[in-house]
């Protein structure tokens, strides 16, 4: 009679942290305000090439107001967009 082993049960994990690109800091699983954007390549034609780019933001960025500038940074840090520079007005300044 032989002997019949059961495989060794495994658990298979459903949630892989991912990192916010403006922070570095591990969103977690709770994060229902996060949010992962995905830009298409292109080649100099305008066609997509099939490679994406991809930007998570947590909902802690959001909520503060700054991810139109973070997202600005981040896409001109890898050359999706056009360098950013922030100006100030000076109409706007206070002395």
């Amino acid at each position: 009679p032989q002997s019949f082993k059961q495989p060794i049960a495994t658990m298979e994990h459903s949630f892989i942290p991912r990192k916010c690109d403006a922070t570095q800091r591990i969103i977690g699983p709770k994060d229902h305000a996060s949010i992962q954007l995905a830009f298409a390549e292109l080649n100099a034609d305008g066609r997509m090439t099939g490679g994406k780019k991809v930007f998570n933001i947590s909902g802690d960025v959001r909520r503060r107001g700054e991810s139109d500038m973070s997202l600005n940074v981040l896409t001109s840090e890898r050359g999706i967009t056009a360098p950013f520079l922030l100006k100030l007005d000076e109409t706007n300044r206070t002395a």
